[in-house]
């Protein structure tokens, strides 16, 4: 690599560094790059930096340069450089091959730098179509952020808490925290926006909020934008690319499949909610969107009932013989069900197994209290889903 020299700015010296301030930038960690594609990318030289959450966020370099190139630099060169030119009214930086980066100064100050590693895995998303978009300004949108993102009184700072979930509408953003789950109030927080789209997902938001507090004016317009696996916000100064988080169903059913899986069980999704189990009987395991959230395991045991008075005390008395098992008709079918707490989701295998456990038996008791076919047990009927 030959020499880079690069005449940056001051204004683009104080924009990086503001952002490299808001996404926390540790030269161990995710120092600094500045980056220039080859020509044939399309894209245009620009600093990179990888907030501590994930985001990464990019500052356009105002002027061209050769390429192509990809060089990490210290915190402190961002630091320096800055100071150097609100003192000196400019500062070059200047790349040697050999590792190091130079500040000089328009009245002829320098300082000498090693250059750390290039961090791993800081490649953009690639360009695609958004799912929803929203335009509105850095003051509402940091309002919004701020007043979802408070703790309740008296939460302890330390402990867990919800993921932010963020949405756009029509002709509003929101920010919502599902804190029900830890025993308080839920909240969400609207602001008007021109959108495109409706959509709704979790979302790392700690490095955007502090760029909109620390590298955007008041009311500069930021365009946000909703894609596949992440969040795109975009002011005049800089674009961050916010990954995005499960949450709700989202959350529980990953975990679910995950821990099914890992129990040698073979899930097979049936919708964004529920998943389904293949034997004898089939098994749906469901997020139940209810407070405290819980995953519902259930079946259909009977179809083409009736249920008259003895079948129904008959099913009273199986329930109150298998602990957490729940039985219930739904017309003619005969529901059984038992749910489980979504923050013990570990634990879903074992109770699979159990559930599966309490069913045996049944297609005899209830033939034999029905008077039914037993064809018609322990399977749903033809044309019906299970429930």
């Amino acid at each position: 690599m030959s020499p880079i020299e690069l005449p940056i700015h001051h204004d683009e010296w104080i924009r990086i560094y503001n952002v490299a301030d808001a996404a926390d930038a540790d030269d161990l960690v995710n120092p600094p790059i500045l980056v220039a594609p080859p020509p044939e990318a399309g894209d245009k030289m620009h600093w990179r930096i990888r907030g501590q959450n994930g985001t990464i966020v990019e500052v356009p370099h105002d002027l061209a340069s050769a390429g192509p190139f990809c060089v990490a630099v210290p915190r402190t060169v961002i630091d320096s450089g800055r100071l150097m030119a609100i003192q000196e009214g400019g500062c070059r930086l200047k790349i040697l091959p050999e590792g190091y980066a130079i500040l000089t100064g328009d009245e002829g100050s320098e300082a000498v730098f090693d250059l750390p590693a290039v961090p791993a895995d800081l490649d953009l998303p690639p360009t695609m179509q958004p799912v929803a978009t929203a335009t509105t300004t850095a003051r509402q949108l940091t309002d919004a952020i701020f007043m979802c993102g408070r703790f309740p009184a008296g939460f302890d700072p330390d402990g867990p808490a919800p993921y932010m979930e963020f949405a756009i509408e029509e002709s509003a953003v929101s920010f919502g925290a599902n804190w029900r789950r830890y025993g308080r109030a839920n909240c969400t927080y609207r602001a008007p926006a021109r959108t495109s789209g409706t959509t709704a997902v979790g979302l790392l938001c700690a490095t955007v909020r502090y760029l909109l507090i620390d590298a955007t004016g008041r009311d500069e317009n930021v365009t946000v934008s909703v894609f596949g696996d992440w969040v795109c916000f975009e002011s005049e100064s800089w674009k961050a690319w916010a990954p995005r988080v499960e949450v709700g169903a989202a959350r529980c059913l990953t975990s679910a499949i995950e821990a099914l899986e890992k129990a040698g069980l073979a899930p097979r999704r049936l919708s964004d909610v529920s998943v389904e189990i293949d034997g004898h009987p089939p098994v749906r395991i469901e997020f139940v969107d209810c407070e405290p959230e819980v995953l519902r395991l259930s079946t259909v045991l009977a179809t083409g009932l009736v249920a008259d008075a003895a079948l129904r005390s008959e099913v009273d008395a199986i329930m109150a013989s298998r602990v957490g098992l729940r039985l219930w008709f739904e017309d003619s079918r005969l529901v059984a069900a038992e749910d489980l707490l979504c923050e013990w989701i570990s634990e879903l295998p074992t109770i699979f197994h159990r559930f599966r456990n309490q069913l045996t038996g049944l297609d005899l008791l209830l033939a034999s209290s029905s008077g039914h076919d037993q064809e018609n047990l322990l399977a749903p009927a033809i044309g019906e889903a299970v429930q």
